[in-house]
């Protein structure tokens, strides 16, 4: 008899350790519906991007970094019948560095510097843009599909053209505010919806999905990807699904452009009378690209939201500079980029600028895209 109770408890034992097995949140066998509905709903919103780009020209080998958080409060306020999504935000916290030098080299010179709690770290041409964002409510609606603009790689570029003195007044507002808006995009609505399984799955379940990458002058990549479901965590309302996925594309450009403007022609004096000539352009023609992504996607079940959207992606390009006598010499150019994109719901108690805006359909504003 005692051998009998002895062999129960452990029979018990070994049932208890099999149900710790499993994720917390997930029951054995379950399927969940992941799907992106965005219920209205308060959140923070923080945005990591680490970008390493390193370029080989002729006898020219230069690298850059950029390295970018910001955090912002967003509120969901719902979606339209044409299935636009009404969103707000105030961003709050920002940094922003942006750091060059030849390849190979470990110390680099700071180009760019801005950070929003520390006065002594702001370049003015960065103050000017962020500070038209800086506790600003935004109120807009991004489009269920990736714009076409956006889609063959011509987001804006709005600190680059603050930089390079290009942006000023409104037209400063309406870039920052639509580069804002196409951020928010990519990383709640249309990267995520390439990730989704499109019917109901269990943990351990795979399935193709795709990742979207732009590349100025090429036109829009799109990765095929392996997706699986690892797991099913949390409780409730705090439901989530994470998703693991990975792909590569290798291939050759679907179109090859010239870009003279890539490289454009410089002024030279010239030795006699100091007159100024122009050097020819030199175009850059894309002939092979290659991408390897890989990342995980946490989504909030009962929002119906990206929660939290982590990935790693490499590209390489190889190009042909194209001068104007015809003749053309190889060059290389890759970019890695460390991405993490986390929204995290809010408690009806907590501090949120936005709560004076009522539900429903938002307005778009003047000059954010279509």
């Amino acid at each position: 008899m005692a051998k009998i109770k002895r062999a129960k408890l452990i029979l018990a034992g070994l049932a208890v350790l099999s149900a710790w097995a499993i994720a917390p949140g997930q029951q054995a066998g379950e399927k969940v519906d992941i799907r992106l509905t965005f219920q209205p709903g308060r959140y923070e919103f923080l945005q990591e991007i680490s970008v390493y780009d390193e370029r080989a020209m002729d006898d020219a080998r230069i690298g850059q970094r950029i390295d970018t958080v910001q955090t912002a409060y967003l509120r969901i306020l719902g979606v339209r019948g044409d299935g636009r999504i009404g969103m707000a935000a105030a961003l709050y916290k920002a940094g922003h560095v942006v750091s060059t030098g030849p390849m190979g080299v470990a110390e680099w010179g700071i180009a760019l510097r801005y950070d929003s709690t520390d006065p002594d770290k702001q370049d003015p041409a960065l103050a000017e843009a962020f500070k038209t964002l800086l506790d600003k409510k935004m109120v807009f609606e991004v489009p269920p599909a990736r714009p076409s603009d956006a889609a063959a790689g011509k987001c804006p570029a709005p600190l680059v053209d603050v930089f390079n003195r290009r942006l000023g007044g409104k037209d400063l507002i309406a870039a920052m505010t639509d580069g804002f808006r196409q951020n928010l995009g990519e990383a709640l609505v249309w990267q995520p919806a390439g990730l989704l399984p499109g019917n109901p799955v269990g943990v351990g379940q795979q399935w193709k999905g795709l990742w979207h990458v732009a590349i100025p002058g090429v036109d829009a990549i799109e990765v095929p990807l392996e997706c699986k479901l690892a797991s099913i965590i949390g409780h409730g309302e705090r439901r989530k699904a994470v998703v693991e996925f990975s792909g590569k594309f290798a291939g050759p450009a679907e179109k090859n452009v010239r870009e003279p403007s890539t490289l454009s022609g410089s002024p030279t004096t010239t030795p006699a009378g100091g007159t100024q000539a122009t050097r020819p352009a030199i175009a850059v023609r894309i002939d092979k690209v290659c991408v390897d992504v890989k990342g995980t996607a946490t989504f909030n079940l009962a929002g119906g939201i990206t929660y939290c959207l982590e990935s790693e992606q490499a590209v390489s390009l190889d190009m042909s500079l194209v001068r104007p006598d015809g003749k053309t010499s190889p060059a290389q150019a890759s970019s890695k980029a460390n991405t993490k994109f986390t929204a995290t719901a809010q408690l009806g108690t907590e501090y949120n600028p936005l709560d004076d805006l009522t539900n429903g359909t938002a307005r778009t504003l003047p000059a954010s895209g279509p």
